[in-house]
């Protein structure tokens, strides 16, 4: 998907500085529960909570009355928290 928003449509790091802190006690508590990937399960947990409080909402706003909206923003945030199975490919090969 190719979707050009121009100069003006920039995510600044703003976005994702000063999260409440109850957000990132709920990161910390996720990575606590994934112990062998604490740092990956922080990252994911605090990604997804910026997504949630500020980014989904934004890109909506940018691209309103565009008509893909739904398609652009899901885009949107598979680019940035990509699925469990695009990230780990499956190993065919036997032991």
């Amino acid at each position: 998907m190719k979707k050009k928003l121009g100069k003006h449509y920039y995510i600044s790091q703003g976005q994702f500085s000063n999260l409440p802190k109850n957000i990132i006690d709920d990161a910390v508590k996720a990575g606590n529960a994934a112990e062998s990937e604490k740092a990956e399960a922080i990252a994911t947990s605090l990604l997804e909570a910026v997504w949630k409080l500020r980014l989904e909402s934004l890109l909506y706003e940018y691209i309103r009355g565009e008509g893909n909206e739904e398609s652009f923003v899901n885009f949107c945030h598979e680019a940035l928290l990509p699925s469990r199975s695009q990230e780990q490919p499956k190993d065919n090969s036997e032991s």
